[in-house]
C-alpha cells in the first residue's frame, strides 16, 4: 500500500483583503465569521501579535530619518505608515493562508487532525528563517474552523535601496533580494517564491512519511505561461471537437446509394468512435472550464467605489455577473460594456469620504444601535443601501460609498462596538466632577457641556489628530480643556487665588534668574583679566571654568519656567472664559459666523457670475458703432 497523500494549500491574499486591518481583527478573533466555532477558538495558536503601526516604526524609522534629512521640506515623509497606506503601488502588509489536506481528510474528528496541526506548526516555525525579508507581525493557526490552517501576515522589506528610503516596503524587491527570479521570462518573482514554499511544504510531508497530492490544490496565482498553455489547450480541444462534428456531419449527409456495405460498416464504427471522442472532448472542456472558471470573464477593478458603480450599472441592465473583493466576473459578451462602465466612472468628490466618516463618527456618540445611527444619517439627508455590503450616499455626492471602503473602524461590527463604548469617556468626566477641586470642576463641567453640544449637533467639532477617527478623546476643544486640567493637577492648584499666585511666583523666579545670569556674564571678563594678569587662586580658576556651564544651566531653568508660566497663563485665560459661561457659546457663535461668511461669499460669487453673463448678453445685443 502506498504512502498517504495530503494536498497543500498556499494562498496569497489579494490587495483588497489587505487594504486595511480588518483581516487582522478577524484572524485574531476580535470578531467572528459564521464559519467559526467559537467554542474551539480558545484552541487557536498565536505565534506573533504586534501592532502594525509600531512595527513600522521599528522597521523604518532610521531609514525614514536618513531620507528626510536629505529632502526639502515639501518632499519629506512625515509618517511612513500613512505614506504606504495611501500608496497605489504597495500594501501595508501581505498575508498568506497555508494549510495541508482538505476538510474531508483532516477535518474535526478525523484521525489526521493532529497531523495537520503538526505540519502547519513545522511550516511557521522556520518561515522567517527561510524568508528574512518578510517580517512577520501577526501569525495564528486557526483550529476553530473546518481544518487547521495558518494566517501569516508580514511586511516585505527591501534593503540597501538607492531610490527612496534605503529600507522600504516592496514585495517584488524583497523576493528578489531573497534570490527569487522568474522561471519563465513572463512569470514573476511571486510565482517563483510560491513554488519554492510549496516545495518546502512537500519536504515537510516527506519528513512525516506522507506524499503530496496534486489534485484539488489551491493556487492563488496562475502564471502567464500556465494561463497561455491552458488557453491553447482549450482552443485545441474546441478545434478538434469542431473537426469531428464536421466529419460526422459529412458522413451522415453522404448519398446512401453511393455507400457500399463495407463503407456503411466503417461509417457506423467511425460514428460510434466519434461520438465517444466528442463526449470525451466535452468532458475535458467542462473540466478545464470548471477548473479555471472560464464561463465568466474576470475583470479586475481595484477601486472599491468604481467596483460598486460598475456592479450597479450591470444590475440596471439585468446582466449576469459574480462579484469578488476586487473583481467582477461577467459573460464574455458583456466585457466591453463592463470596460465602458469602468471608464465612465468618476471618483466621488474629494473630501466627501472624510465628511461621511466625520458624520458617522459624531452620530456614533449619540446612537444606541447601528439602526438608530442609520436613521440619524437618513435624517441628515443620506441615502442608505443595504445588501451584502452596507453603503451610504451623502447629500453632496452622486454615488454610494461602501462603509468597508472607509476603513476598518467603519465596518458594521466595529461601529456596533464603538456605539457600545460611546459612554466610557462621558462617564469618566461625570465621575471626575464629583472628586475635583473647585477650579478643576469648572473645566470638567465645561467638558460635559461640550459633550452634550456635540451629541446634540449644536456645532461642528474638530479633530485633534486627522489620522484618527473622531471621538471625544480626539476632539480638539475637549483636548484643550483637558490640557488645562493636567496643568492644574501638576501644579496642585485648587483655587483661583492659587492659580494667580503660581503665575506670580514663576514670573519672579524667571526675573531673578535673568538678573543672576547677567551678573555672572559680567563676572566672566573680570575673572579672565585676573587670571591673565595676576596670580589667581585655585578657587578663581575653578569658578572661571565652571561659570559658562552654570550660566547655561540657569538659562535652561529659565526656559523651563517660561514654558511652565505659559501653561499657567493659558489656564488663567481659559478659566476666565469658562467661569464667565461664554467659552462654548463664543466658539459656536464664531463657527456660525464663519458659516454665514462662507454662504455670503458663495452668493456673491454666484451673483458675480450672473452679472457677468448679463453683461455679455447686453454686449452681444447692443448695436455696433460704425
Amino acid at each position: 500500500m502506498g504512502l498517504k497523500k495530503f494536498s497543500t494549500s498556499f494562498q496569497v491574499a489579494n490587495k483588497s483583503e489587505t487594504r486595511n486591518l480588518g483581516v487582522i481583527s478577524h484572524n485574531n478573533r476580535r470578531f467572528f465569521a459564521k464559519n467559526v466555532d467559537q467554542k474551539r477558538s480558545a484552541d487557536n495558536v498565536t505565534y506573533v501579535e504586534k501592532d502594525l503601526r509600531e512595527f513600522y516604526h521599528e522597521l523604518f524609522d532610521d531609514a525614514l530619518k536618513s531620507y528626510n534629512d536629505k529632502m526639502r521640506s515639501n518632499r519629506k515623509i512625515v509618517d511612513y505608515y500613512e505614506h504606504i497606506k495611501n500608496s497605489k503601488q504597495e500594501r501595508l502588509f501581505q498575508e498568506i493562508i497555508v494549510g495541508f489536506g482538505n476538510a474531508k481528510e483532516i477535518g474535526v474528528g478525523t484521525d489526521d487532525w493532529e497531523t495537520a496541526k503538526n505540519l502547519c506548526d513545522e511550516y511557521i516555525r522556520t518561515f522567517e528563517k527561510r524568508n528574512p525579508n518578510l517580517r512577520v507581525f501577526n501569525a495564528v493557526m486557526h483550529l476553530d474552523e473546518a481544518n487547521p490552517h495558518l494566517h501569516i501576515d508580514f511586511v516585505p522589506i527591501a534593503t540597501n535601496q538607492s531610490r527612496g528610503l534605503s529600507t522600504r516596503v516592496s514585495m517584488k524587491r524583497a523576493l528578489m533580494e531573497q534570490g527569487f527570479v522568474s522561471a519563465h521570462k513572463k512569470d514573476n518573482e511571486l510565482i517563483a517564491w510560491e513554488d519554492s514554499e510549496r516545495e518546502f511544504m512537500t519536504q515537510i510531508l516527506h519528513r512525516h512519511k506522507l506524499e503530496r497530492d496534486f489534485k484539488n490544490e489551491h493556487r492563488s496565482h496562475l502564471s502567464i505561461s500556465e494561463y497561455k498553455a491552458q488557453q491553447e489547450e482549450l482552443q485545441k480541444i474546441k478545434a478538434q471537437t469542431e473537426k469531428i462534428k464536421a466529419n460526422v456531419s459529412a458522413a451522415i449527409q453522404k448519398n446512401p446509394s453511393d455507400i457500399t456495405a463495407d463503407e456503411a460498416a466503417m461509417i457506423k464504427n467511425e460514428n460510434a468512435l466519434m461520438r465517444k471522442k466528442i463526449e470525451r472532448q466535452r468532458e475535458q472542456i467542462n473540466e478545464l472550464s470548471e477548473r479555471y472558471q472560464s464561463p465568466l470573464i474576470k475583470f479586475e477593478i481595484f477601486d472599491a467605489d468604481k467596483l460598486l458603480y460598475v456592479a450597479r450599472e450591470l444590475e440596471n441592465r439585468n446582466i449576469k455577473f459574480a462579484e469578488d473583493n476586487n473583481s467582477i466576473y461577467v459573460p464574455e459578451f458583456a466585457l466591453a460594456q463592463c470596460k465602458k462602465f469602468a471608464a465612465e466612472f468618476k471618483s466621488i468628490i474629494p473630501g466627501i469620504k472624510e465628511k461621511i466618516k466625520m458624520d458617522i463618527d459624531v452620530l456614533v456618540l449619540s446612537s444606541e444601535s447601528l439602526e438608530q445611527l442609520l436613521d440619524k444619517m437618513t435624517a441628515l439627508g443620506y441615502e442608505i443601501k443595504r445588501g451584502k455590503y452596507l453603503a451610504v450616499k451623502s447629500p453632496d455626492a452622486q454615488k454610494f460609498t461602501r462603509l468597508k471602503t472607509l476603513g476598518e473602524d467603519y465596518l458594521p461590527e466595529n461601529l456596533e462596538k464603538r456605539i457600545t463604548n460611546r459612554n466610557d469617556f462621558p462617564n469618566a468626566v461625570y465621575s471626575a466632577i464629583e472628586n475635583s477641586s473647585d477650579i478643576e470642576r469648572e473645566f470638567h463641567l465645561e467638558i460635559s457641556k461640550t459633550i452634550v453640544a456635540i451629541r446634540g449637533l449644536a456645532f461642528r467639532p474638530k479633530k485633534l489628530r486627522e489620522d484618527r477617527i473622531y471621538d471625544f478623546e480626539n476632539d480638539n476643544l475637549i483636548n484643550e480643556l483637558s490640557k488645562q486640567i493636567l496643568t492644574i493637577t501638576e501644579f496642585n492648584i485648587n483655587s483661583r487665588e492659587k492659580l494667580y499666585a503660581v503665575a506670580e511666583e514663576l514670573e519672579n523666579k524667571i526675573a531673578e534668574n535673568l538678573r543672576r545670569v547677567e551678573e555672572l556674564k559680567n563676572e566672566i571678563p573680570v575673572l579672565k583679566k585676573k587670571i591673565e594678569n595676576d596670580k589667581p587662586t585655585e578657587d578663581q580658576h575653578r569658578r572661571y571654568d565652571l561659570l559658562p556651564n552654570y550660566i547655561d544651566s540657569l538659562k535652561a531653568e529659565i526656559e523651563r519656567d517660561r514654558r511652565k508660566l505659559s501653561r499657567v497663563v493659558d489656564v488663567i485665560e481659559h478659566y476666565e472664559r469658562v467661569s464667565g459661561g461664554d467659552y462654548l457659546k463664543n466658539i459656536i457663535r464664531e463657527q456660525q459666523a464663519d458659516q454665514n461668511f462662507a454662504r455670503a461669499k458663495d452668493l456673491r460669487e454666484q451673483d458675480g457670475k450672473s452679472i457677468s453673463a448679463k453683461q455679455r448678453t447686453e454686449s452681444i445685443d447692443a448695436p455696433k458703432k460704425s
